[in-house]
């Protein structure tokens, strides 16, 4: 086991490394810096813990994995993404950069609740993680943090050209980056979902060879079944297809509406849904058939 410490002259962040028996190297990362006035609970102490964990579990295995174990306990996240800005901008840990082959990053998007996988690159990253104790997961979930202008390290990772999971706690929003995000609101369960996870995923990736051949694929979507375990992945031909199909129907719609709405006497009224004689919920029903086309060709990105 290897413990360095990177001082960035603004702020320090700690690396600790288990060699295996080749370079090839998993990261998992957290960050231990929260917003002033919060105490950080789940943004992003829990993660913390769970890599404290993982580094008092990994040191007391006698046996060397196939890949190399980096845990990055970083800093600076809060301020611009500084930490693994940092890290991955350094040339004193060029090196040990290079051999990283796929990351995890655990984040707190809210507080507790079940973490989630909401961003992955590539279809069978997402596979393994559908393979988890507790794999909940949605790629709607990292288009609408985009939205709301959250940013996690994922992005700098990705960025350099490493493979990986973003997971993060996403409840109770109204809690988040507040003196809210407390122990009161997160429970030890939220803690241990977060950690059986990342533990069965450690073990996953440290003996893969596959790892060494992993790409940076478009977005793949992805969703689990009502929240329970029975994740559903959805492969790019098949998200096609339904863009396509959704094309079409919108298509045919505009025109069976514009018959409808603007040509009198061209459609009897005996064939014409009464849910769609609104012109609001006529086009307001058009908008939303407009936002899953998006969304479909969207993923494709």
């Amino acid at each position: 086991m290897q413990i360095m410490v990177q001082d960035t002259h603004y702020f320090k962040q700690i690396l600790v490394l288990f060699p295996g028996t080749t370079n090839s190297t998993v990261l998992f990362s957290a960050h231990f810096d929260s917003v002033p006035g919060s105490p950080g609970a789940s943004d992003d102490g829990a993660a913390i813990t769970v890599l404290l964990q993982l580094a008092r579990l990994k040191s007391l295995s006698q046996t060397k994995s196939r890949n190399s174990f980096l845990l990055f306990f970083n800093n600076g996240e809060e301020i611009g993404l500084a930490g693994s800005e940092a890290l991955l901008n350094s040339k004193n840990y060029t090196a040990l950069v290079s051999n990283i082959k796929v990351f995890a990053n655990f984040e707190g998007g809210g507080t507790g609740g079940k973490p989630i996988l909401f961003r992955t690159t590539s279809s069978q990253l997402t596979q393994a993680y559908a393979d988890l104790p507790y794999p909940h997961m949605s790629s709607f979930g990292g288009d609408l943090l985009g939205l709301l202008g959250s940013y996690t390290d994922y992005q700098n990772y990705v960025k350099a050209g490493i493979p990986g999971f973003d997971v993060a706690y996403y409840e109770n929003r109204r809690f988040y980056h507040t003196p809210d995000d407390s122990l009161n609101n997160i429970s030890p369960s939220d803690v241990q979902a977060m950690g059986s996870n990342a533990l069965a995923l450690s073990k996953t990736l440290l003996n893969a060879e596959w790892i060494d051949n992993l790409k940076i694929e478009s977005k793949n979507a992805f969703y689990d079944h009502f929240g329970g375990y029975y994740p559903v992945l959805i492969s790019p031909t098949f998200q096609w297809s339904l863009a396509c199909v959704l094309i079409l129907f919108f298509i045919a719609s505009l025109v069976y509406g514009y018959f409808y709405l603007y040509v009198p006497f061209k459609i009897p009224d005996s064939l014409v849904d009464p849910s769609i004689k609104s012109k609001k919920t006529y086009f307001g029903a058009h908008l939303l058939i407009f936002a899953f086309q998006y969304y479909s060709l969207g993923r494709q990105r």
